[in-house]
């Protein structure tokens, strides 16, 4: 895909497909295709397991996936090609295969034996930044002359929904893998290593940030947009924090168990 860009980038237009165009194939096959292909995979697992709320019902075959996956190429034929119809039918199938999943979130959460932790409340509050993304596209698609309509749909589809849910999962994974292969010995509680309040406040900041980036660029205002992004690379410091607070927590409680 990276060499049909700058093939086209060059002047060359493979497949008789605008640079642009192959720009928005781009995006989709790396943040549907492939972001939120493994989130829809692995979150229908890790997500109850970590939330402590009942196991999602077994499946003989994975129809969220095949769906997504036969949507998404749907979708990148209606972009390259310019069909806006076919597109649309390709971003409906998506559309309703991750309405599936937010519906098995909002229950996961809705059943939980525990408080709201980081990878949770962030997969839900990617499951709004989705939501508003596929009305902005569906907005796009059908010729609605959006204002800044685009940058604010890959601002919430690309950080809202598939980075905000890699930054989500990073601190409680990184405490599980520090907790699974700790030294034979007294092992510590897995909650000792992971600051649940530290993480919890950067999904609320991070959500801000997001949420006020993408009104102020539709609003055209660039003081709101920079707020936004203030927000934002404030919940990027807690995120960078929590993670070497856990490493120095591990060094520490390693520290103490070997005296």
């Amino acid at each position: 895909m990276r060499i049909v860009l700058f093939a086209s980038e060059e002047g060359e237009s493979p497949l008789g497909v605008p640079h642009d165009r192959w720009l928005l194939v781009h995006l989709h096959l790396a943040v549907l295709g492939w972001l939120t292909l493994l989130i829809l995979t692995v979150g229908r697992t890790l997500a109850p397991m970590l939330a402590l709320a009942p196991a999602a019902p077994t499946r003989r075959v994975p129809l969220s996936e095949l769906g997504l996956t036969g949507g998404l190429w749907l979708l990148l034929a209606g972009l390259a090609a310019d069909i806006a119809p076919l597109a649309a039918a390709g971003a409906t199938v998506i559309a309703l295969v991750l309405a599936i999943f937010g519906h098995l979130l909002v229950r996961i959460a809705g059943t939980r034996r525990m408080e709201l932790e980081a990878p949770l409340a962030h997969m839900l509050a990617g499951i709004a930044f989705l939501l508003q993304a596929t009305l902005l596209g569906f907005l796009l698609l059908g010729g609605v002359n959006v204002a800044r309509g685009t940058v604010a749909y890959v601002i919430l589809l690309l950080v809202g929904w598939a980075a905000g849910v890699t930054v989500g999962y990073s601190g409680k994974l990184l405490s599980l893998s520090a907790w699974v292969w700790w030294p034979p010995g007294p092992r510590p509680k897995q909650a000792a290593l992971y600051p649940r309040r530290w993480w919890q406040l950067e999904v609320v900041a991070f959500a801000i940030g997001v949420e006020v980036v993408a009104v102020g660029v539709l609003l055209g205002s660039a003081p709101t947009t920079r707020a936004g992004a203030a927000v934002l690379c404030f919940s990027a410091v807690l995120a960078l924090c929590g993670v070497v607070r856990e490493i120095r927590v591990r060094s520490w409680l390693l520290a103490q168990s070997a005296r």
